[in-house]
């Protein structure tokens, strides 16, 4: 239970997936556990990591720290982990060090990429406007004004700004209409499509409806690409 973790500290490696605001406008990260000095805790368990000295860690960093547990302030039910797919939060009491500061990633530099495009998106588009794109692209919803996502609440459409799986599948869709209406052939435009929905999944993030969208696709346009016969009961 979360509560049994609450004031213990632990050696841990980590990988950071995504960092983000908190209502009280606290930057914090998520984070994957890949090991640590306990039996409690399962080593691929996902935390909220908050950090004591402003460190800027990026997308796919990872990381060597000392933490300790916490109950989180925004809930003290377990029910709130569970739905955010997070075992409990944590703060780093020790300096972090980044493992591989100097090698190359793949998942990384997709997630570089897609921060640039995200810095050009809002130096472009002013006010809510490039944050709301963001949101609607990338899931990327920190800086959205709370009168911007209240009227997007009022307005029965906040579900826009939470990047899911229909999103994923509405853009691998449209893409492959796309290149078939410019006559580019069925293995060609599989193949890019597969790409297309990999590279995706890294930018929006590993959620589970983004996990579970990208697998039926890949499925389906790897049958696709192969010239089989292919059906939702078949993949499933």
């Amino acid at each position: 239970p979360i509560q049994r973790l609450s004031g213990q500290t632990h050696n841990v490696t980590a990988t950071v997936l995504q960092s983000k605001i908190s209502s009280k406008g606290n930057k914090y990260y998520v984070v994957k556990l890949d090991t640590i000095n306990s039996k409690n805790v399962p080593g691929t368990a996902k935390i909220h990591l908050h950090t004591t000295n402003n460190d800027e860690l990026k997308d796919w960093d990872k990381i060597k720290t000392t933490i300790t547990f916490f109950e989180n302030s925004e809930s003290s039910d377990e029910s709130f982990y569970r739905s955010n797919v997070i075992l409990a939060s944590a703060i780093s009491i020790d300096d972090i060090e980044i493992i591989n500061k100097n090698k190359f990633s793949i998942f990384g530099e997709i997630c570089r990429i897609r921060d640039k495009i995200i810095f050009k998106v809002r130096s472009n588009l002013t006010g809510d406007n490039g944050n709301i794109l963001c949101g609607i692209l990338f899931g990327k919803r920190d800086n959205i004004s709370t009168e911007a996502t209240e009227t997007f609440a009022s307005a029965g459409i906040s579900h826009l700004l939470a990047v899911s799986g229909l999103h994923l599948s509405i853009i691998v869709m449209l893409l492959n209409l796309l290149l078939s209406r410019l006559y580019v052939g069925k293995t060609a435009r599989s193949i890019i499509c597969i790409i297309i929905t990999a590279i995706l999944s890294v930018m929006i993030g590993f959620t589970p409806s983004i996990i579970r969208s990208a697998v039926m696709l890949l499925f389906l346009l790897t049958a696709q690409c192969i010239r089989e016969d292919y059906d939702s009961p078949s993949i499933l």
